[in-house]
């Protein structure tokens, strides 16, 4: 099978072409990675009062709960950042290697 061929119906005339069409769908995918981490982050992240109110603010509340959940939370921001600058620093390299000037 001659990929060749492929390439030249598809508009892809060499290599060059091939390595930027590889580049945008990495950084699209990397875009996704972070868009997705910055969703994730809107469901797991909770601020102090939302915490009391899930621990049950009946009969003076569940203290040890809602500190757990405010420790998850900030857990989970943390782990989430790292997501999205390990991402931002992968575009980068990306976009570094890939750059034609």
């Amino acid at each position: 099978m001659d990929c060749g061929k492929h390439r030249q119906a598809a508009g892809v005339t060499n290599k060059s072409d091939l390595n930027m069409i590889e580049a945008g769908f990495n950084l699209v995918g990397l875009l996704f990675t972070g868009i997705g981490a910055w969703i994730a982050s809107r469901a797991v992240i909770i601020t102090h009062e939302q915490a009391t109110q899930l621990s049950g603010p009946y009969y003076g509340g569940n203290n040890a709960l809602r500190d757990s959940l405010l420790t998850q939370s900030h857990a989970a921001r943390k782990g989430l950042w790292c997501i999205v600058a390990g991402t931002g620093l992968q575009m980068v390299a990306l976009i570094y290697t890939h750059a034609t000037w």
